[in-house]
């Protein structure tokens, strides 16, 4: 790969992901929307068969929003399976 190849495949990487980031961000303000007219103080987001990068980039953007935040990890099996999903609980 040269590259030319090598920036324009990073380039599309960053594109996509931040649109996923930003997909993940709306529905999350989607479901605030839900929340407040329930009269909620919080949303949960559960994530599966993401990145843990993936996850910390969607808690960044939520939190530069001035929403708290709280983060738990998905949690691995013995085979290093997610045995549970990751979640985001978002307070504001």
């Amino acid at each position: 790969m040269s590259i030319s190849n090598a920036e324009s495949a990073r380039e599309l990487y960053d594109k996509t992901a931040n649109k996923h980031i930003n997909e993940a961000v709306d529905a999350v303000l989607v479901s605030m929307e839900q929340a407040i007219s329930e009269g909620r103080t919080s949303v949960a987001l559960t994530l599966s068969k993401v990145s843990d990068t993936f996850v910390t980039e969607i808690k960044q953007e939520l939190e530069s929003r001035q929403f708290m935040v709280v983060y738990h990890e998905a949690r691995s099996n013995r085979r290093g399976e997610n045995s549970s999903p990751a979640s985001l609980v978002v307070s504001f």
